[in-house]
């Protein structure tokens, strides 16, 4: 008999892998032409900076939640299959963990990284006016 265990796992990855592909299909780089001017340039940047904030934002819900959520379960259906707590303790002292780190390292990314970035683009951008 198959073990039907890990089927939330791989649906979780496949959802996350499906929301990275449609969020690059429809937010493909706008490339600028040689011609373009500075402020088209800017622009098409400063987007590109929104994009993946707005995509960091939305990947916990996307991301992290689901894949924790299906690890729990998984690990709680194999703790009453085999009787055992084992598994609900390492999805306590493992999962929980590395989810939390996942989600601090990413807002740590939008604070340090993306957040000073977007606000450069726009104080270049309102230099222009």
């Amino acid at each position: 008999m198959p073990d039907w265990g890990f089927l939330p796992i791989a649906i979780a990855c496949a959802g996350a892998g499906a929301f990275r592909l449609t969020a690059h299909l429809l937010s493909r780089r706008r490339q600028s032409a040689a011609t373009a001017s500075l402020r088209d340039c800017l622009e098409a940047a400063l987007e590109e900076v929104s994009q993946e904030l707005r995509l960091r934002r939305s990947a916990f819900c996307w991301n992290w939640l689901p894949f924790t959520a299906s690890m729990a379960v998984c690990l709680g259906y194999e703790s009453l299959r085999w009787k055992t707590p084992f598994f609900l303790i390492v999805l306590i002292l493992s999962v929980l963990p590395l989810t939390w780190w996942g989600y601090r390292l990413n807002r740590l990314v939008e604070r340090k990284v993306l957040g000073p970035r977007r606000r450069e683009l726009e104080a270049l951008l309102d230099s222009l006016n």
